[in-house]
């Protein structure tokens, strides 16, 4: 008898399943619109990854990682991300015009309206994603899934074919936010409209550790794209920042999922057995994500070739360093939500904010040299992250190892 997919096997395939569909659509558009066009809506979606991380995903991961979840709880961070949500929407109308001005980019201001639209959705669909994870409903995400990339992808390349790819690329984004609210609404049940004051607070404290997590997080991922896209233009973002999608989303696909079950599995664990979940998870991963990134960096430029055509073959020429810079990143994900996992998480936001200031003073001495060397300054912040992180997971376990050894059998 044929035996059914485990819960761990659904979670790849819900995420695996989304990255995928953002992959394929993104290499579409960018094939019609160009690297100017991509790089202008690169800008716009940046600016929307910041707003998220420092409104709304400290509150929803906080939600997230309650021990008992009550229903008062659950509303709560609903409804408050909602409200924080809408709010982010009208602080973009007012600081939009602002912006692209800076910029010197007139295109970029419908952009940024648009991808503001996506805020109030965000939020309360990352509550519900996440008690839906913690249920275990794997198989109803993989669903939800389905159900969401499949138009909001078919919507961005119509107008992408119609000569509209900056707004093609955002708007897939918008729709994606709202199409996921919507299927996790018609498969769970939605929480009562509730604020607790009490609630409010509590979230607001555990949120700290994480917003301040995901927003140096944003920086140390995107450090090198601000850079460019500010001193080099939207040609070279457009360049730069696709093949940052292309590794980004084999990290998500594989870090991400990796990341989500470690933090579950370790934060759950029995006494003296986080070091063997660790071990075991790690080499899960290695075995999935180094086949994928070495064939990535060894087959860059017949990829480039066949799936953009001509006008972005200059990205071959640092896709196999991005490539690399993806397997350390990958490996470096896994280490961090182990160290969060095991009560580290203060630590974790100070050292990823001292290793965004390097990329950043990395990334900026490399910039004149071209994009060939701001990939190779990427991979060595990588890998001196990676260093870190496994040395602070170690230093952590032996701790949590003797104060396991000293509780009571």
């Amino acid at each position: 008898m044929a035996r059914r997919p485990d819960a761990r096997a659904w979670a790849y395939l819900d995420k695996w399943g989304q990255q995928a569909g953002q992959l394929v659509g993104a290499l579409a558009i960018a094939r019609l619109a160009g690297p100017e066009a991509f790089g202008t809506a690169t800008l716009a979606l940046l600016y929307l990854l910041l707003v998220q991380g420092l409104l709304l995903d400290g509150v929803s991961d906080a939600v997230v990682r309650q021990r008992h979840l009550s229903r008062r709880t659950l509303s709560t961070g609903f409804w408050a991300t909602a409200g924080i949500g809408l709010a982010g929407t009208g602080l973009t109308a007012l600081v939009a015009p602002a912006l692209a001005g800076a910029a010197g980019l007139p295109a970029l201001l419908p952009l940024l309206l648009l991808a503001g639209l996506s805020l109030p959705a965000t939020g309360p669909g990352a509550v519900l994603d996440g008690l839906a994870r913690r249920q275990r409903r794997f198989r109803r995400l993989a669903l939800r899934s389905l159900l969401v990339t499949l138009p909001a992808w078919g919507v961005a390349l119509w107008l992408a074919w119609r000569g509209e790819g900056a707004l093609a690329l955002v708007a897939a984004q918008v729709l994606l936010r709202w199409l996921d609210l919507a299927a996790l609404a018609l498969l769970f049940r939605l929480p009562g409209p509730r604020l607790d004051r009490g609630e409010v607070a509590v979230l607001a404290r555990a949120a700290a550790d994480g917003a301040g997590m995901k927003l140096t997080g944003f920086l140390h991922l995107q450090a090198e794209r601000l850079l460019v896209g500010a001193v080099a233009g939207p040609a070279a973002l457009g360049l730069y920042g696709l093949g940052r999608r292309l590794v980004d989303n084999a990290v998500f696909a594989l870090g991400g999922v990796a990341s989500g079950l470690v933090f579950r599995d370790l934060a759950h664990a029995r006494p003296g057995g986080a070091t063997a979940l660790l071990a075991r998870d790690l080499r899960r991963l290695l075995l999935a994500a180094t086949p994928l990134f070495l064939g990535l960096a060894l087959l860059s430029e017949p990829l480039v070739r066949l799936a953009l055509g001509p006008d972005w073959l200059a990205l071959a020429g640092f896709l196999p360093v991005l490539a690399l810079a993806g397997l350390v990143t990958s490996v470096a994900w896994l280490l961090i939500a182990a160290l969060r996992a095991l009560g580290g998480g203060g630590v974790a936001v100070r050292a990823n904010a001292a290793l965004t200031l390097l990329k950043l003073a990395a990334v900026a001495a490399a910039l004149p040299f071209g994009l060939a060397w701001v990939a190779t300054a990427s991979l060595g912040v990588a890998l001196v992250g990676l260093v870190v992180w496994g040395v602070m997971v170690g230093k952590r376990l032996a701790i949590v190892g003797r104060i396991s050894g000293r509780q009571p059998a």
